[in-house]
């Protein structure tokens, strides 16, 4: 395959190159590129419907797994051989919607699974339901609570712990009549998950911008905080490890918390992720991230010096990937993207490079004919051996580039200066295409637009008015000459 363009009056690159890997000319001589194998492996994606909405993602070394969904429900999966994940059947609650059952966390112990659902405009009553996987997952009891919302949960026995939010840790059990509220642990943050080490009876919470806490469950009926570690992000997700508890810590990324002493908890490392770091599952030694753009594998042999082995961007077609959550057993992970679980497998024993760029598009605004504009960006190899970026081309004459080739070391940024030049006040699209020896993202994309039709950055914005819950309005003219911060955002 060869693009084919001219070369920019600004210069840079001529388009004309093909896919055949050729040597990278540098100031210290020819880099050949190399030939890698993946680390990070996608095996497959189980054969399902798109349209799923997938969140929490939990996986058992027997090779069950189980995900929740917001139009499916809790889905039951025999992931035994990864390579070939099967469905076993599909739960909801007689407490769901019945066109959208609204799971958005899963717990299980032995042949009991838990759904919690936080509750929506289409399911309004936030629940929390079990299901004995031996009977075909026939629902056995189900939990509600005026004016609470359930997230995480982890099961012990026939204790059920659930994070919810400010009301604190609420510690039910199942009996014969059905899930019964024995205790709260108040005076926590915003909790989101929890994980339970039966053998110390404490709870490690999840705790938001709280951080991690750690909850005395030993006597379900007063549960107790009884220690707590701060740190930046908001803690979504915890698995605990022996000594450690590994914490999915949102915009922070990946945190280690030394636990050996509850009261007295120590942070061992907090490793910055370049997208939201939602969930984790860590096996093997290797902690899986589901980081919102990709899953990242990390080696936590050493918890105080995580280091990251490899990471897998899942193609979605006609959209972009969003990895809520992830799932693993020995050197497979299952990741839970939006539209469908997928199934990879991890190979730490393999180096190699990793190309990521932070930018899916560059937007130049306007820029009026016979200017010239540029954007910098960045190309990082986050991986363990030395990138070779063979090919940095544009796919029309108007856009331009400062090199068409570059070499980069592991862990280490390399700059490449995009340019535009109009010759007109019409639209014009096209790309930038990267080709290197990244062994699963050798070739990557990234759309280019200037002149876009509407309001751009520097125009006056366009009335927007608003009618509000107390029968007034509000309007953005009425605020000109200030800061306006407009959220749009929709809720599911």
């Amino acid at each position: 395959m060869t693009w084919v363009c001219a070369v920019a009056a600004a210069g840079g690159a001529a388009c004309g190159s093909s896919r055949t890997p050729r040597d990278v000319l540098t100031d210290g001589g020819v880099v050949r590129p190399g030939d890698y194998a993946d680390p990070l492996v996608h095996l497959g994606r189980l054969d399902t419907s798109t349209f799923i909405e997938i969140g929490e993602v939990r996986a058992r070394d027997d090779g069950l797994v189980l995900f929740c969904t917001g139009v499916q429900g809790m889905n039951v999966v025999d992931a035994s051989d990864p390579g070939d994940m099967k469905l076993l059947r599909r739960l909801a609650s007689s407490r769901s919607s019945g066109q959208y059952p609204r799971c958005q966390h899963v717990a299980v112990d032995g042949d009991v699974a838990y759904m919690a659902s936080r509750g929506d405009e289409i399911q309004p009553t936030p629940f929390v339901a079990a299901f004995d996987l031996a009977r075909d997952g026939a629902e056995i009891a189900t939990f509600v609570r005026d004016a609470t919302t359930f997230e995480g949960m982890d099961a012990a026995g026939t204790m059920l712990y659930v994070a919810a939010h400010d009301k604190g840790l609420l510690v039910l059990e199942r009996t014969a009549t059905g899930l019964v509220e024995r205790g709260v642990a108040t005076g926590l943050t915003n909790a989101w998950g929890v994980d339970v080490d039966p053998a110390r009876q404490i709870a490690f919470v999840a705790d938001g911008a709280g951080g991690l806490a750690a909850v005395d469950v030993s006597s379900p009926a007063s549960p107790a905080v009884v220690g707590r570690v701060d740190f930046d992000g908001a803690a979504m997700m915890v698995q605990v490890v022996g000594d450690v508890a590994y914490v999915a810590a949102s915009q922070a990324g990946l945190v280690a918390v030394d636990i050996s002493d509850p009261r007295a908890l120590r942070v061992l490392s907090v490793t910055d992720t370049p997208g939201t770091a939602l969930e984790l599952a860590v096996s093997g030694g290797h902690a899986f991230v589901a980081d919102w753009n990709d899953v990242r594998a990390f080696d936590v042999s050493d918890p105080a010096h995580p280091a990251l082995l490899a990471t897998e961007r899942i193609d979605v077609s006609g959209g972009f990937p969003r990895v809520l959550g992830v799932g693993a057993y020995g050197d497979y992970a299952f990741a839970g993207e939006w539209t469908g679980l997928h199934a990879l497998q991890l190979f730490p024993d393999r180096v190699a490079p990793d190309l990521w760029v932070g930018e899916r598009e560059i937007d130049f605004g306007v820029v009026p004919v016979g200017d010239e504009d540029a954007v910098a960006v960045a190309i990082e190899n986050q991986g363990r051996a030395r990138l070779a970026v063979w090919s940095i081309e544009t796919t029309d004459r108007r856009f331009s580039v400062d090199r068409d080739q570059v070499v980069v070391e592991p862990g280490q940024v390399a700059v490449v200066e995009v340019r535009v030049r109009p010759d007109g006040d019409a639209e014009v699209r096209g790309q930038l295409k990267l080709l290197s020896d990244d062994p699963d993202d050798g070739e990557r994309t990234i759309d280019l637009r200037v002149n876009r039709p509407g309001v751009g950055v520097g125009d006056p914005a366009p009335e927007v008015a608003v009618q509000l819950l107390d029968g007034g309005q509000w309007r953005l003219s009425d605020h000109a000459g200030q800061v306006v911060l407009l959220a749009y955002f929709a809720t599911f």
